[in-house]
Order: C-alpha cells, then structure tokens, then sequence
C-alpha cells in the first residue's frame, strides 16, 4: 500500500492522476493507492503547475522526467524527485504541468503524463525505446501501460508486491530487458 496526498488542480486534473493510479493498480497486482489528508504522511505527493517549462529543482536522491516531444524545443511535462535510502524509495514528490506551449493538457494526455510519473515513483526509469509510457518523450499515442512496464514494477519491488515480505530489501535488479 502507497499513500498519496493530491495538491491543488481542478477538478479534471485530479481525476486524470485519480484514473493514472486506478490503470496501475488494475495492472499490478497487490499494488494500492491510499489517499491521505496531510502531505506529511505521504509516500507520494502529486501537484500541478500551471506550464511546462524547465526546472532547475534540487533532487534527492534521483529524479525522472517526461518531455514534450515533436517541437524545436521541448518542455518539461511531469516531474518526479525521488528521495530514497539504503536502495529504496522512500516518497516521491511529483510536479504535473497542466498547460504546455500555451495551450491546456486535456485530461487524456495528463493521465499519460502522471502514468509515467508515477511510473518513476513505483521505482521505474525511463524505457530506452519509444513508444512506451517510460520513454522519455511524450507520445500521445502511447496511452498504456506495458507488460514491460508491469514486469519492471513488480521486479523493483518484489519484496512487497510479489514475495509478500515484511522486511524491506532492494531490488535484485537494476534493469529489465524487454
């Protein structure tokens, strides 16, 4: 179980995070999203900015992003900063835009953006292929998630997730080839 805390956004920004972890946990078995009301006690809190743009944000100890894709520049569409301890993830700290160029993010490519965000703070990094919701680049036309991407969640946290353990250990794996 990972408990969340969802700051600020209205109300179709919420509801496209809200349906990015439901599309996880549909796909990973023994994974749970539990809301809480102060951030404090969150292993992953969500919140949005208003544009897209670079960051110049301090990391702890890893951090992943999604860029738009298909233009002369690129802009940062999610970002997450992952604090973590003796190989494991500690909380995740996840920045949504909900605008980029100028323009809104409708719901469908912000659900894209926080699969992949969350896909880092479930222990993910980025596909080295396109066409995956872990690539770095924004495709819209990528809108699920993968049976690579579930295989790597379940291999970053097999302790939990698959050998039902209660001591926590890192993954016995630091890639997974699909």
């Amino acid at each position: 179980q990972l408990t969340y805390n969802i700051i600020g956004g209205d109300t179709s920004s919420r509801q496209a995070v809200l349906e990015a972890m439901n599309e996880w946990t549909s796909n990973v078995n023994g994974l749970q999203f539990t809301q809480v009301p102060d951030k404090s006690n969150a292993d992953i809190v969500v919140n949005f900015q208003n544009a897209g743009g670079g960051s110049t944000a301090k990391h702890g100890s890893g951090i992943g992003s999604i860029r738009s894709s298909g233009h002369s520049y690129s802009e940062i569409l999610g970002e997450t900063i992952i604090s973590a301890s003796s190989g494991l993830i500690d909380n995740a700290q996840i920045t949504l835009a909900t605008t980029g160029f100028g323009s809104p993010l409708d719901t469908t490519q912000l659900k894209q953006v926080a699969l992949h965000e969350l896909g880092h703070a479930l222990g993910l990094g980025h596909a080295n292929f396109v066409g995956d919701i872990m690539a770095p680049a924004v495709n819209y036309q990528t809108g699920a998630i993968s049976k690579c991407d579930i295989n790597a969640v379940l291999a970053a946290n097999q302790w939990k997730l698959v050998d039902s353990g209660t001591s926590s250990q890192p993954p016995h794996l630091d890639h997974v080839n699909c």
